[in-house]
């Protein structure tokens, strides 16, 4: 993912939720990094979502998949 152009890497996501499948409206990123380390505060983790909304939902999906892989087998 990208920031303004610059990549971010470590992204994390929160309150993905089974019961909002395929929507997934609680979902957010939670935390992420530049490349350099830095951490992203939280208006930049806004926007890094905002600026990456098929790459967010792909980590979202992600997120979802491994949870069902997780409780009821693959």
């Amino acid at each position: 993912m990208k920031l303004n152009n610059v990549n971010v890497i470590d992204v994390e996501i929160e309150n993905v939720d089974i019961k909002d499948y395929p929507d997934f409206c609680d979902a957010y990123i939670s935390e992420a990094k530049f490349t350099n380390g830095k951490s992203l505060d939280d208006n930049q983790l806004v926007e890094l979502q905002e600026q990456n909304p098929d790459e967010f939902n792909e980590l979202v999906l992600d997120e979802f998949m491994s949870y069902g892989d997780l409780h009821y087998g693959s």
